[in-house]
Order: C-alpha cells, then sequence, then structure tokens
C-alpha cells in the first residue's frame, strides 16, 4: 500500500474539481484520473459538500481500474466504494455509501426512465431516491457518451438537473472529429458553452462542401480555436509527454499481398463501391457495409448469412512470421474481426486471449514476461489495463477505424513504467486495399467511417502513397486543445 503524494500537475486537477462544480479533465493514459478524482472526492466527502459520488465507467474500469485504485493508496483505503453490477445491485444502491460505481448499460436499471419514442423522462421519486444517496456525478471515459442520439447520453441529459457536481474524464475526448466534444460539454453545463442542441453547433462551425455528401462535415476556419475558447474554463487537458518519460512510439508497417483469388473477389467489391461513388448513390449505411466488405475480405473472412467464410490466411501468417522474429519478447496484438480470433489461435497456437474470464492471471504473467503473446479485441479492453511492465510489442492483424480505440489499445503499453526507448507499433495492412485507407483516414485523426470516402479513389483500388509516422506526434496531437 502507497502513500498518494500528488504531483504538482495533480495538484491543479484536484484543485480544479474542488472549486469548480462542472468541469473535465482531458489527461492522457498515466496521468491518474483516477486517483485524482478520488483525492478531490476524499474531500469533498470530508467537508460534507456532496452526501456521494456516482461514477459511471466501462465495466473492466468500474471493476478493476476503480476498486484497485482506492485499495492502491493508503489515504483512500476509508472510501466505502460498491460497484453496483451483478446480482447484488439492489442490495447495494439499498446502503449508503460513498462511491458508486456502474457501466453505462446499467444505467437504464438505475434511472428507470419513462420512453416515448425518442424523448425520454425521469420520473421525480426515482431520482429523489437516489439522489438521497448520492448527488455528485463523475463520467469516466466521458467519449462512451459522445453520441448525442445514444439512450445513455439521452438518460444523462434527462439527469443533469439532479445533480450538485458534474465532471467528465477521458484522455480522447474528440476521437471522430470536434463534433464529439459537444455532448461531453454538454453534460457539464447544458449548452451553455457549444450552444444548446447539436443542429445549432454543426451550423456554426461546419460547412458541406459542393457536391458533397451530406454527411461530409468539414470544419470552418477558425472552429477548432473558438471551441478551445469557448470550453477553455471548463476543462483541463494535459499530455502524458509534458509530464511523463515516455518511450518513443514507432510504427512498423508489414504489407502483405491478397492470394490471386483473394484478389479477383477484392476486386469485384471495391469496383462495385467505386461506381456507387461516382453514380452519387452511396449513403452513410451502405457506405459503411461496403467497406466493412472489404475489410473482411482483406482480413481473411467474409460473412455469409451470419456465418464467416475463409477466403485467405495472409495475414495471420503474417503474424506468425512477427512473432516467431521477435522469440519470445511480449507481444500484445489487436484484432477487429471475430472471425480473426480463431485465426490467430490457429496460426499462433500458444497466443492467450482477454476475454474476461481469467483476465486477471493474464496480465500478471504477461507483465511478468511469461506470456509472450496476449491478444484481444480494442474496443472491449482499450481501457483499464496496465500491459507495459514487460512489454513493448504491439500489433494490430486488422486496423480498426476507430481512432479512440485504436489510440488507448497502444496506451496500455505506451505508459508510465515501461522502462524501454521505444515501442513500437506493428500495422499488418493489406497492399493496396481500403486498408490503406483505414489507415490515413487515422492518421487524418477523423475516424468516422464515412471519412473513408474522401481516401477511397486513391487506396481503395490502388497505392495510397500514405506515409507511415515514425514518432508519438500523430497520437500526442489528436484532438489537441489548449
Amino acid at each position: 500500500m502507497q502513500n498518494f503524494q500528488p504531483h504538482k500537475y495533480q495538484q491543479d486537477a484536484i484543485r480544479l474539481l474542488i472549486t469548480h462544480g462542472a468541469a473535465g479533465l482531458l489527461l492522457d493514459p498515466g496521468l491518474g484520473k483516477t486517483s485524482i478524482t478520488l483525492a478531490a472526492s476524499k474531500i469533498l466527502l470530508d467537508k460534507k459538500l456532496v452526501k456521494g459520488i456516482l461514477v459511471i465507467a466501462p465495466l473492466r474500469p468500474a471493476k478493476n481500474t476503480w476498486p484497485e485504485e482506492r485499495l492502491k493508496w493508503s489515504q483512500f483505503n476509508d472510501l466505502d466504494m460498491v460497484i453496483l453490477h451483478g446480482k447484488d445491485k439492489d442490495r447495494l444502491l439499498e446502503g449508503k455509501h460513498d462511491i458508486y460505481v456502474i457501466n453505462p448499460e446499467g444505467l437504464e436499471w438505475l434511472l428507470q426512465p419513462v420512453w416515448d419514442k425518442k424523448s425520454v423522462r425521469l420520473k421525480a421519486t426515482r431520482m429523489q431516491y437516489l439522489t438521497q444517496r448520492f448527488d455528485m456525478l463523475v463520467v469516466d471515459e466521458s467519449t462512451k457518451f459522445k453520441s448525442p442520439s445514444s439512450q445513455r447520453f439521452r438518460m444523462i441529459k434527462a439527469s443533469l438537473n439532479w445533480w450538485k457536481r458534474r465532471y467528465i474524464l477521458t484522455g480522447t475526448p474528440a476521437p471522430n472529429g470536434v463534433q464529439d466534444l459537444w455532448s461531453q460539454i454538454y453534460i457539464l453545463d447544458g449548452g451553455a458553452s457549444l450552444t444548446p442542441y447539436i443542429t445549432q453547433f454543426r451550423n456554426k462551425y461546419f460547412y458541406l462542401q459542393p457536391n458533397s455528401h451530406e454527411y461530409d462535415l468539414r470544419l470552418l476556419p477558425g472552429a477548432v480555436e473558438d471551441i478551445a475558447e469557448k470550453i477553455n474554463h471548463l476543462v483541463l487537458r494535459m499530455k502524458a509527454t509534458d509530464y511523463l518519460q515516455l518511450p518513443e512510439l514507432v510504427y512498423n508497417r508489414i504489407e502483405v499481398d491478397l492470394p490471386p483469388e483473394a484478389r479477383k473477389h477484392y476486386d469485384v467489391f471495391a469496383e462495385e463501391f467505386i461506381i456507387m461513388l461516382e453514380q452519387n448513390i452511396i449513403t452513410a449505411a451502405n457506405a459503411a457495409v461496403m467497406s466493412n466488405k472489404l475489410r473482411q475480405l482483406v482480413a481473411g473472412a467474409m460473412y455469409h448469412d451470419g456465418q464467416a467464410v475463409p477466403v485467405h490466411t495472409t495475414k495471420a501468417e503474417a503474424l506468425a512470421d512477427l512473432v516467431e522474429e521477435l522469440a519470445g519478447q511480449p507481444l500484445l496484438v489487436g484484432y477487429d474481426f471475430v472471425f480473426e480470433k480463431e485465426m490467430i489461435k490457429k496460426a499462433v497456437p500458444h497466443a492467450k486471449f482477454l476475454d474476461g474470464t481469467h483476465d486477471k492471471e493474464l496480465i500478471q504473467l504477461f507483465n511478468a514476461g511469461m506470456i509472450p503473446v496476449l491478444v484481444g479485441n480494442p474496443a472491449s479492453v482499450g481501457h483499464g489495463l496496465n500491459l507495459q511492465t514487460a512489454c513493448c510489442h504491439v500489433a494490430y492483424l486488422s486496423l480498426t477505424w476507430n481512432l479512440e480505440n485504436f489510440e488507448q489499445f497502444i496506451k496500455r503499453v505506451l505508459r508510465q513504467g515501461n522502462d524501454n526507448l521505444r515501442v513500437v507499433c506493428h500495422l499488418i495492412v493489406g497492399k493496396n486495399t481500403v486498408d490503406e485507407a483505414v489507415w490515413r483516414t487515422l492518421q487524418d485523426k477523423n475516424n468516422t467511417q464515412i471519412t473513408l470516402l474522401s481516401h477511397v479513389r486513391t487506396c481503395i483500388m490502388g497505392s495510397s502513397g500514405a506515409t507511415v509516422p515514425t514518432n508519438t506526434e500523430f497520437l500526442s496531437n489528436q484532438g489537441e486543445l489548449p
């Protein structure tokens, strides 16, 4: 058990939470968002400025990171924390505790909303019952609420007037571009800074190019600076590279050629996609379907009637070659499609998988250097894991188009406590395929699937000419705010 002695930057963050009724900590992984929030929570509880705290966090941080951080530091051991998950959640909610932690999927059970199509109403009796237990809201990994149309955001939006204090925590505040900020900042100020409605926000800061699709919004000149100025009083942004000594991040692009038969199938689908684009008949929905079909084929299979039909194993073979080349050095592997899991099992039989059953044991062994290959899906294991002790290699069997997942997965290894000089991210990329469009999209820091369309003509059927960064500039500057 350790004694929590906050650094100067952590003291500034704690002070912000204590002195502001609403604030956002936009801190990179490793800077201590959880411990900072616990420190501020303890002060607020001790001074009886709040009754209790509700923390909304993704399931893995909710079950692991928050309770582990409480036990790690001696100052927080007396905080009474419960996890509202599983069969005991009703009983735990009945009791009076300091901190209640719940994952977003549990909000409907907790808030008991009344839905009328898209609108939602919260019953006053239920909210009065809940606010007798907690009146401070902490939304951890607030990008989970970035969609204004999602049920989880609409429930939180309906509850805002019931909270005495509201805070958001995230290291990637704008993974899909600055549009993602609107709903997160709304949680803090109800739309005072960035307009009360998402449509107003888009009309104010974005425009459509002539003859472009309605979903291809572009930022107006000066928009980012104006947005940053308007939310500057609410948020504290800190980059890990400014406060921590981290390894250099290097990308190693491993290009693979599709086998002739797979290439033939790919070109047929690609040509169909290009024709749809040129005729301007593609929509957001079928663009997503078409680009995913291409990505599946490059990855090695195609879904038909819900079943994955194998086409090739080129990428899995490249991963096996990489594992052999590393000769036992720990490697963290990310995959995107379910069928890739089986391909990895066949290509790398000794690989272990993070699936929620024995994760703690696997993490301990991996950090001890006793597991050479650990595999997970970035969408489910991108938060709340520390895998930096022995590892300096990360590989993507298939690139995810979700920038937040892409970044967070790498930062399981690229974080404080990694004593290596560099962390190498190996990208297994199908040559002259949609993979290159996905990678360029990630580099452009605007990773909605639709953004692929702006690159697809040059990438989907030919060489993209995209370059791979050799340092951390791409990641460290993503979504930056002053």
